[in-house]
């Protein structure tokens, strides 16, 4: 049976070990809160299902014409194997935005999300016109001041450094986010017309 992305908030201990797994980290009641919360913040939130067995969840947002994707987390078995990208589509189905966006500590999640969309701001070569005001926009609606902010996260978000194995990309990304600070980035995209 193929994956399933079912509408509906998964169970909050379940999901949290989920994101235990995926952030690295260990399952505290502080982590637990953090995943109820963000849970109930989506306007769209997706069970994903191999089977019968919960395997991940999706959180999503539309900011007027743009998607916010508000967080992703898959057990380790079923990550790079594009159920991240069915994800979007399936919310980009029910949302029909032209933009996308997210906020994020992890280049792992920009490539990914550079595959979902024409380009990606930031980006380390190309300048793009008009990204840089969407950025500014999802900024304002995310209480942020700018499209990097450092320290945002008070620390690391994950437990674990995720790294990437460009090193020229790597060392990029690096320049923009620091992780121990705990620096966040707000990503965003136009969906390629189709």
């Amino acid at each position: 049976m193929p994956i399933r992305f079912v509408q509906t908030i998964p169970p909050v201990d379940a999901a949290t070990l989920i994101a235990s797994s995926g952030f690295v980290k260990p399952v505290t009641d502080g982590l637990r809160q953090d995943v109820d919360v963000h849970l109930h913040e989506g306007q769209t939130v997706f069970s994903i299902l191999d089977d019968d067995t919960l395997v991940g969840f999706a959180i999503f947002n539309r900011f007027e014409n743009l998607l916010y994707l508000g967080g992703i987390i898959l057990r380790e078995s079923h990550q790079g194997k594009g159920i991240a990208f069915q994800a979007v589509a399936a919310a980009q189905e029910q949302r029909r935005s032209r933009w996308f966006g997210m906020r994020t500590q992890s280049l792992r999640m920009w490539v990914a999300a550079h595959k979902w969309v024409d380009t990606l701001y930031p980006h380390p070569t190309i300048k793009h016109e008009g990204y840089f005001a969407a950025a500014q926009t999802l900024s304002s609606r995310l209480h942020m001041d700018a499209p990097v902010v450092a320290g945002f996260y008070g620390g690391p978000l994950y437990g674990a450094k995720p790294m990437h194995h460009d090193p020229k990309l790597q060392r990029w990304w690096d320049l923009i986010c620091d992780f121990e600070r705990g620096d966040a980035v707000v990503c965003v995209g136009r969906f390629p017309r189709g």
